[in-house]
């Protein structure tokens, strides 16, 4: 699964969906210099969350846009929460929690790796 832009360009910035999934992702421009700049300040690449043998989110990838309003909406339990911590690192330590994949920051240049 992966989020991506909204082929169909509804609603203001790009509205996208997990697959089978309610959790989505709006991203909204918060001025000019977001227009100009559009470089990436973090990158999900095939990013799958997992607490013990149960996958919360798989297969990830999604590109946060420097100077751009970024929103997680979805109902309870639908990994929101889990993918704001991972971008953290706040879920290294939780016992059961593992990830495949890579977060990136700063990845419009050459990207530094977060998660491994």
């Amino acid at each position: 699964m992966s989020i991506g832009a909204d082929p169909a360009g509804s609603g203001p910035g790009a509205a996208s969906t997990v697959t089978g999934q309610a959790l989505a992702v709006r991203q909204g421009l918060t001025g000019e210099t977001a227009l100009a700049n559009g470089s990436t300040s973090l990158r999900a690449v095939d990013l799958t969350l997992s607490f013990g043998p149960r996958a919360v989110l798989s297969n990830i990838s999604l590109d946060v846009q420097q100077g751009v309003v970024t929103a997680l909406l979805g109902p309870t339990g639908s990994g929101k929460t889990t993918l704001l911590r991972t971008f953290n690192r706040m879920n290294d330590k939780v016992t059961g929690y593992r990830h495949a994949g890579d977060v990136l920051l700063d990845a419009g240049a050459s990207g530094i790796r977060a998660s491994s």
